[in-house]
């Protein structure tokens, strides 16, 4: 997500999760941007240096797997979202 210079998506990110209910993904999220900032200077993908610190990022496995037990729940808050708001997303002729 960082690495690949995701994280400017980061603010409209919270703001969805936010509408749609899924406050647990707004901790994590949370918790992730303020340990990268913590640690920002271990990110410098101009050094393509990623598998050099991957060992240094070992704590970060924590956030995949709470992201990967919220995810579903997650998806499941959006499609509901989409399905009760769909002009919001497809102009429906």
């Amino acid at each position: 997500y960082y690495w690949n210079g995701y994280d400017k998506y980061l603010a409209a990110t919270l703001e969805g999760m936010r509408c749609i209910g899924d406050s647990q993904m707004v901790n994590l999220l949370t918790s992730v941007e303020q340990d990268y900032q913590q640690n920002r200077s271990l990110f410098n993908p101009s050094e393509n240096n990623f598998l050099d610190i991957h060992d240094d990022l070992a704590w970060y496995d924590t956030f995949d797997k709470r992201y990967a037990h919220l995810k579903e729940q997650t998806f499941a808050r959006l499609e509901a979202y989409i399905r009760r708001h769909p002009n919001q997303f497809a102009e429906i002729k």
